[in-house]
């Protein structure tokens, strides 16, 4: 069949490649065993979990955290975390709250930087409703800009693994994502 002749191409693909590597590191223990079958050797399933020690709901920071970064107590806050390109579909992102920044009770967090930055400059420079950092190195100052979103807003369509989701669960707050039929381009719902 079609289908097993491209699983043939492509496990000969993978095996050709990932054998010249010492070791090949996979999130999953499920990926470990379809590359063992393909003939991948030194295989290692990573464990890629969430540290729920830091990123957790508790202690509750989120409006001191705010407050450090300017933004008002009375707005809801939705966070993105994560590269600024194409892949990510912030541009998705960032034209959603442009519809919902005339209610006046919304505002963006945005730690990340990439090749789309000049979007989230585009926004930043005409109103007061969003923040942007390009990095946050420490992990204790990360958790707390998730504690003090109201939502953590994912827009990416195609994800290799979803850190900042996960991150996000574990705050225990909502996680804002996109639906998606296979083929069909994200759409915004009429505000």
């Amino acid at each position: 069949t079609a289908t097993g002749w491209v699983r043939d191409a492509a496990a000969r693909y993978v095996r050709a490649i990932y054998t010249r590597f010492a070791v090949t590191l996979v999130p999953s223990e499920q990926l470990a065993g379809v590359l063992r079958d393909w003939g991948v050797r030194e295989v290692r399933a990573v464990d890629l979990g969430v540290d729920t020690q830091l990123f957790n709901p508790l202690p509750d920071d989120g409006a001191e955290t705010r407050a450090r970064l300017g933004i008002p107590p009375t707005r809801k806050v939705l966070l993105y975390i994560g590269r600024l390109a194409q892949e990510k579909n912030v541009e998705t992102l960032f034209g959603a709250f442009e519809r919902l920044r005339a209610r006046g009770d919304f505002h963006l967090l945005v730690v990340g930087d990439g090749a789309q930055r000049g979007l989230v400059n585009r926004l930043r420079e005409t109103g007061d409703d969003v923040t942007w950092q390009s990095y946050c190195e420490n992990s204790l100052e990360l958790a707390r800009r998730y504690r003090s979103a109201d939502i953590f807003v994912h827009p990416g369509v195609q994800e290799t693994f979803g850190f900042g989701a996960l991150e996000g669960q574990a705050w225990a707050a909502p996680v804002g994502g996109i639906g998606r039929r296979h083929g069909a381009r994200p759409t915004l719902p009429d505000a």
